[in-house]
């Protein structure tokens, strides 16, 4: 019996190892680790240019803005190559930047569409544009994410780059999908809000689309599917 009783507890304790050396990596992994989604990788596919909705445009001045820029920066943290468009408001003086920002297996190409929306609002003539890629999309660096929390890095670093380079203080960020969670990250992070103040930088308006309404159930629920116990969570 006792040698019963000890293989027993020897396979539950191999059991919990093996969920949190193997299982909950493995989850984890699945939230920060994805393919990054180069330019190349969209635009040599057709299904992805439809799924995008740019036709053949791939550049701001498709949607009659050439004289935007294309700017290569940091990260605000841990030094990340990103690139994105700075498009100037078609008004001199204007201080206050629009920042679209994209979601997950994503890329500016996919935000970009939105300035055909700018055009015809003539939201150009109220604010400067600018459109990035975050992390671990298009042209810029591969790197691990995790449910917009370094995605806020990024919109705050973009802020402040945008402060440094174009004298832009004020800010709306819209964001969609992860993009959306991480622009709200980015106004409610202590340490994010902190820097913000520091650096005499404002967020006036959030537009969020589709973001997680609820990252611990949605988790959860995905765990359950993949066989982890729910006292994880």
């Amino acid at each position: 019996m006792k040698k019963i009783l000890r293989i027993l507890g020897i396979s539950i304790v191999l059991i919990v190892l093996a969920f949190y050396f193997l299982a909950i990596p493995h989850f984890v992994g699945l939230i920060t680790n994805y393919d990054r989604y180069t330019f190349e990788y969209v635009t040599e596919s057709p299904e992805m240019v439809k799924n995008y909705g740019i036709g053949s445009n791939r550049t701001p001045a498709d949607y009659g803005f050439p004289n935007f820029e294309e700017i290569d920066y940091q990260t605000l943290t841990d030094g990340l190559a990103l690139n994105g468009w700075y498009v100037p408001a078609s008004k001199e003086g204007i201080h206050q930047t629009l920042m679209i920002n994209h979601g997950r297996t994503s890329n500016r190409l996919k935000t970009m569409k939105y300035l055909a929306l700018v055009k015809e609002q003539g939201l150009d003539s109220l604010y400067n544009i600018f459109i990035p890629d975050l992390r671990n999309s298009g042209k810029s660096e591969e790197a691990k994410t995790a449910l917009g929390y370094e995605f806020a890095e990024d919109i705050v670093g973009s802020m402040k780059m945008l402060k440094e380079e174009y004298s832009q203080t004020d800010f709306v960020l819209w964001g969609f999908s992860m993009g959306a969670m991480g622009s709200a990250v980015a106004v409610n992070r202590p340490d994010l809000v902190q820097f913000q103040k520091e650096q005499g930088l404002t967020v006036h308006k959030l537009i969020l689309d589709s973001p997680l309404s609820n990252i611990k159930e949605t988790a959860r629920v995905e765990g359950e599917n993949m066989g982890i116990p729910n006292f994880i969570f």
